[in-house]
């Protein structure tokens, strides 16, 4: 009862009942069909074994000759899909999909691609006996031999693109979520991706790489980092990154002992912060800075580079620390800016922790003049230092405050009773974790 049916050659169609809209050309092809509608089969015992299975096309010589109830695959080569009982599959190349029975949703092109595949589902394969895989599902190889060592059997959701790019060779586990990218390219983990093989220098991009880590066994060369820098570990010092300096220029005076001390010295001029001697209080002042974007907390060394003008006696009640400053309040928005207002008190005052009088912290005192080391000019002191290391957490603020304070009034344990002007040069902050 079947009709629209076309056979040409010996025993082609021979045993058609009820099947339609099929074509068979050449010996033996389509030779067993029974029910099997709207397929095509061109070649010598092309879908000969086929019964039930509908909507197939076979262009080659025993190209899905044992398929009987598998349904709308194409098989274009000879003995193509040769073993098929799956749906949905494409083969195009000798033997491509050979042992595939069970498997479905397959693409095999190339000779022998994929041709070891029995059950495995939704494979691509574009090569020369690329993709060696039985059981493995979701797995993608392009290249000559791509993904055909290792345990592939037994692996799923793999890409490998490239010659012989795939599984090492010398693997015994399966491997899946992995991608091997290159000739030869080899992976040996799930979850992995290889680059290249070992002969690979250098991977290079124009673009940005953005990664939840990053982990290497040789050496990182870069111009720049972006970020905080908090939970970077093991780098090497910088003296770019890791101190500055506060020239005694960002200190501002005021009538209250604080000046600029200017002169000469073998002909050349100099000038000086001068934390004056006056005749009481506290002649006090500030350099507003602001610490490299990746200083977070821990600890800092602090410097500070002054001189005397004269060696008389007595103690030099000088100290100075810092204040971070972080703006909190009401945010207030108007458009495209934000303004936000700071509560509380002076953002800048003095409780700033950084020193106080008596040693507890900040500069170590009392302070002392140096000897004199020449008699041809006004002023041939020489230059002093003086540091401490304490805790400062930089992470997250807007910016810093250094102060330094020089105590004039009497009748206290740490009063200042040096006679005499303090010169500072500088201060240089170093991070020291």
């Amino acid at each position: 009862t079947g009709d629209n049916n076309s056979a040409f050659g010996i025993r082609a169609l021979r045993f058609n009942t009820t099947g339609v809209l099929n074509t068979a050309i050449g010996s033996r092809a389509m030779r067993v069909n029974v029910t099997g509608s709207s397929n095509t089969a061109l070649g010598n015992e092309a879908l000969t074994l086929n019964t039930t299975g509908s909507e197939n096309t076979a262009l080659g010589v025993s190209a899905l000759t044992a398929n009987s109830t598998g349904t709308q695959n194409v098989a274009v080569g000879k003995d193509a899909l040769y073993n098929n009982l799956g749906t949905s599959n494409t083969a195009i190349g000798y033997k491509s999909l050979y042992n595939n029975n069970g498997g479905g949703s397959n693409i095999a092109i190339g000779h022998s691609a994929l041709a070891s595949n029995t059950t495995g589902w939704y494979n691509t394969a574009i090569g020369y006996q690329s993709l060696n895989n039985t059981l493995g599902s979701g797995n993608t190889a392009i290249g000559n031999k791509a993904m055909w060592n290792g345990n592939v059997n037994m692996s799923f959701n793999n890409t490998a693109i490239g010659q012989d790019a795939g599984l090492n060779p010398n693997l015994g586990a399966s491997v899946s979520n992995s991608t091997a990218l290159g000739s030869n390219a080899r992976i040996s983990a799930s979850n992995t991706i290889q680059l290249g093989n070992s002969a690979i220098t250098d991977v290079l991009t124009s673009g940005v790489v953005s990664a939840t880590g990053f982990q290497t066994t040789g050496t990182v060369t870069a111009t720049s980092f972006v970020g905080d820098g908090s939970l970077l570990s093991n780098l090497p010092s910088s003296s770019a990154n890791n101190r500055i300096w506060i020239s005694h220029r960002e200190f501002g005076d005021n009538t209250q002992d604080i000046s600029r001390y200017m002169g000469s010295f073998n002909g050349y001029s100099y000038e000086f912060l001068n934390l004056e001697k006056g005749s009481g209080g506290i002649s006090q002042t500030r350099a507003y800075f602001l610490p490299p974007s990746h200083w977070g907390n821990g600890s800092y060394k602090i410097t500070m580079y002054f001189l005397t003008p004269n060696a008389n006696s007595g103690n030099i009640q000088v100290s100075g620390g810092v204040r971070t400053t972080t703006l909190s309040g009401t945010a207030s928005t108007t458009g495209n800016q934000t303004q936000v207002i700071s509560t509380g008190s002076d953002f800048s005052g003095n409780s700033h922790g950084g020193f106080q009088y008596g040693g507890a912290s900040g500069f170590p005192g009392p302070l002392s003049a140096a000897a004199t080391v020449g008699t041809n000019s006004s002023f041939s002191r020489p230059l002093q230092k003086v540091t401490y290391t304490t805790n400062y957490n930089f992470s997250n603020i807007d910016f810093a405050v250094f102060y330094l304070s020089r105590y004039l009034n009497t009748g206290y344990s740490y009063s200042d009773t040096y006679n005499g002007d303090f010169y500072v040069v500088g201060i240089k902050i170093e991070k020291n974790y």
